[in-house]
């Protein structure tokens, strides 16, 4: 009987952290979107409402380097982002690209809580 209650609330676990894993990474996949389609400097309240209305509500600390995007009273931030030159031959010197990065946070009962990062890397942006 233990095994099962074992077993039932190691499943639940699971389940719980890949839904709330999907929901990071869709949101991580809609900024880097956004990003490429009007840029960095487009961020706006109205952007911050539509991340929020769609469910994600996580805030985490931003790296050196990384500019926060979204600060809470906490100052935490809702994602992080760290702009890049391109340095190759192959394209030119004025595109840029982006690394952006949302936080992924789950309260599991009887274990603890769990902070994960997900990444992810826009296109040239000429």
């Amino acid at each position: 009987m233990q095994l099962v209650i074992v077993f039932i609330l190691l499943f639940t676990a699971i389940i719980c952290v890949s839904i709330n894993y999907a929901s990071a990474f869709k949101t991580k996949n809609d900024i880097v979107k956004y990003i490429e389609r009007y840029g960095i400097d487009k961020l706006d309240d109205d952007y911050k409402e539509t991340i929020t209305k769609n469910g994600y509500s996580d805030y985490g600390d931003c790296e050196g380097g990384w500019t926060g995007v979204y600060p809470n009273n906490d100052n935490q931030y809702i994602f992080c982002y760290k702009e890049h030159q391109n340095s190759s031959a192959a394209e030119l010197s004025t595109s840029k690209y982006y690394d952006v990065e949302v936080f992924y946070h789950i309260s599991l009962p009887f274990i603890s809580e769990i902070d994960f990062k997900v990444r992810g890397t826009t296109k040239n942006i000429y």
